[in-house]
């Protein structure tokens, strides 16, 4: 992507940060900027890196007189200790084994959007999300959840993401079951729980499982079903988030990747508050691509929406994207694509 950085991981010692500032050089006033940030995964995670942009942002709105309230700022923290496991070292090794045998030359996934694969970014409005948790809470007594219940706006998100894939898929998982990959923040989980401003990776990842037919079941049924599994394997996650990586690297080796949906970011990361000293972005793009079947979210900049960024193939997408409103209430499909 053109209007991305390149940050070249391709072997160690690796750049961590790339940050490129265009200028259009045509269309508009002139006035336009735009600012790509690259981060590199192995030292961030979603939440430490719009830690650092909040902090980088404020420091530019900053001028040279109010200099003494850079240290208002709360400082990241660093401290791992916290997270030490034994067994750390150990998945380590078995990780390298698998994304990195030729250390110190690594495979990066590469910016570049396969040819086979389209990208396309939808709005999702708050009284849709809302809809979409009615149809979740009509129907929990079909996964034997309390009635009643009420599902978080990422969770409910979540489900119509998964929902819509399922049935744009309906010919490659007749049958069958299908998987979800959910990174979980895991601050909060640890015992005691780290401190929030840490900074660096402390995410796990979890896997959600529902047989597909369940999935694409209509009146909301499928919406419940998979809000239930999601919210199952949360749930499930073991205090240590070694055994959990663990369990997620034998997934990925014996269910094939077809069946796999990978989702990562949140809609609590407000990126449209990053503003530099130029007003609040315009437009912010998620150009991840770390896998070839994925689905990003963001908060959105208006009426507590939510922003889903899809990365399918081209034969999934359209059906993708007509599912995608089918308990919104909205019929034009149109007006939901960014």
């Amino acid at each position: 992507m053109e209007l991305g950085p390149e940050l070249d991981a391709s072997e160690l010692p690796a750049p961590v940060l790339a940050v490129q500032v265009t200028r259009p050089a045509a269309g508009g006033d002139g006035s336009g900027v735009v600012v790509g940030v690259a981060v590199h995964h192995a030292v961030a995670d979603g939440h430490s890196v719009w830690q650092f942009m909040k902090a980088w942002t404020a420091l530019s709105r900053m001028e040279v007189s109010q200099s003494e309230t850079v240290a208002d700022l709360a400082p990241p923290a660093f401290d791992r200790t916290p997270i030490r496991y034994p067994e750390a070292e150990e998945l380590a090794r078995k990780i390298l084994r698998v994304i990195a045998p030729a250390l110190p030359v690594i495979r990066s996934p590469s910016s570049c959007l396969p040819p086979d694969r389209w990208r396309r970014t939808f709005l999702i409005h708050a009284y849709e999300i809302q809809s979409v948790k009615q149809h979740i809470r009509a129907h929990s007594q079909t996964t034997g959840e309390q009635p009643g219940t009420h599902p978080s706006t990422y969770l409910a998100v979540s489900s119509l993401v998964w929902t819509s894939i399922a049935r744009a898929k309906s010919r490659d998982l007749a049958g069958g079951d299908a998987y979800f990959l959910v990174a979980v923040d895991y601050r909060r989980r640890l015992g005691p729980p780290i401190d929030e401003r840490y900074f660096g990776d402390c995410i796990v990842p979890c896997v959600a499982r529902a047989a597909a037919r369940d999935l694409r079941d209509g009146g909301g049924a499928g919406l419940a079903r998979a809000a239930a599994a999601i919210r199952d394997a949360i749930r499930a996650q073991p205090e240590c988030p070694v055994r959990a990586t663990e369990a997620w690297l034998e997934s990925l080796r014996t269910v094939p990747r077809e069946r796999f949906t990978f989702t990562g970011s949140s809609n609590r990361f407000m990126a449209y508050e990053t503003d530099l000293g130029w007003g609040a972005p315009s437009r912010v793009e998620l150009v991840s691509l770390f896998a070839t079947e994925l689905v990003l979210l963001l908060g959105a900049a208006e009426d507590g929406g939510v922003q889903v960024t899809a990365t399918l193939c081209r034969e999934h997408m359209e059906a993708f994207a007509s599912n995608l409103v089918r308990f919104s209430g909205r019929g034009n499909e149109a007006s939901l694509t960014r």
